[in-house]
């Protein structure tokens, strides 16, 4: 199996993110045949497609798409591959309020995001998901004319080339699933300390406390 390990970076890549990242690595290396394909400093859009590229010349089978600020755990990889359909995704939380799942599901014709529970891990079945963690299979972009990213903004809303790809996957009848068993981390971007917000960061911070004793 060759799979294409795709981290697109804009800037420093947090410590815990790179070390998650190298871990994974030696660990995978071990089963799978891994290309690396990266991009740096360039647009969102033009580092998913020189890392389709890459992938592409490889003839890689599957591309894992990776974002330089998310924390793998060392099963993604396997775990995704599991799951045998055309994008599988891990859970992974919007790095902000309100700190939801990046996922959405269709309910009376509306789109919603689930709540998946950690504690009760499974694939679900969903209608789109961000790129944070997504596994590809190669086969998808064969399917699919170009641009394969795009952000588009339509009716008052944008659409961010994650949700475009899957809006045109779904069109083709393409199978998106959520994998809970994945449980990656996603890096907060830094916040700020005012007077009318410390009991926040100190409840924050004395529960992180509590949780390690």
């Amino acid at each position: 199996m060759k799979v294409a390990f795709a981290v697109t970076s804009f800037g420093d890549v947090p410590f815990e993110a790179y070390h998650s990242h190298i871990q994974c690595l030696c660990d995978w290396t071990k089963r799978h045949d891994i290309v690396m394909a990266m991009s740096y400093g360039s647009t969102l859009l033009s580092a998913r497609e020189d890392c389709l590229r890459i992938a592409t010349e490889q003839k890689c089978d599957y591309i894992l798409y990776v974002d330089s600020d998310v924390v793998l755990p060392l099963n993604a990889l396997d775990s995704l591959l599991s799951c045998g359909v055309d994008l599988a995704s891990g859970l992974c939380i919007r790095r902000g309020p309100p700190f939801d799942g990046i996922a959405w599901i269709k309910i009376k014709g509306e789109m919603k995001q689930p709540v998946f529970d950690p504690k009760q891990p499974g694939v679900y079945s969903v209608e789109w998901v961000g790129g944070g963690i997504a596994l590809f299979k190669m086969s998808v972009f064969d399917r699919l004319e170009k641009p394969y990213f795009r952000h588009v903004f339509e009716n008052g809303t944008q659409w961010y080339e994650d949700v475009y790809l899957c809006k045109k996957m779904r069109e083709k009848d393409m199978t998106i699933v959520v994998d809970s068993r994945v449980q990656s981390g996603h890096v907060c971007r830094p916040l700020t300390v005012y007077p009318k917000n410390a009991h926040i960061f100190k409840a924050m911070y004395e529960l992180l406390d509590n949780t390690k004793t």
